[in-house]
């Protein structure tokens, strides 16, 4: 029983993680759609590093919690709006 929780709790936690990972990936591209810009740009302008910008806009890595405010907070401040579909399983 506990064997099937941990497996469960790991399995959540992978799909939370993948679901972060895409959000964010989607969150960069509308930026630097939005602003058409370069993703050397959108780095200077958020002040990340141009290697986490391109690994964020390209899914291979999600943000950490400072890197999510400051993407966060630059769609807020430049009015972009982003449609993320949801599932109901």
């Amino acid at each position: 029983n506990y064997n099937k929780k941990s497996l469960t709790e790991t399995n959540l936690n992978q799909e939370n993680a993948e679901r972060d990972r895409d959000i964010y990936m989607k969150k960069i591209r509308a930026l630097k759609d939005a602003l058409n810009i370069s993703y050397t740009r959108l780095s200077d302008l958020l002040n990340i590093p141009i290697a986490c910008v391109k690994n964020y806009g390209t899914g291979k890595q999600t943000p950490n919690e400072k890197n999510k405010i400051v993407i966060d907070n630059a769609l807020k401040h430049y009015n972009i709006k982003i449609w993320l579909q949801s599932t109901i399983n």
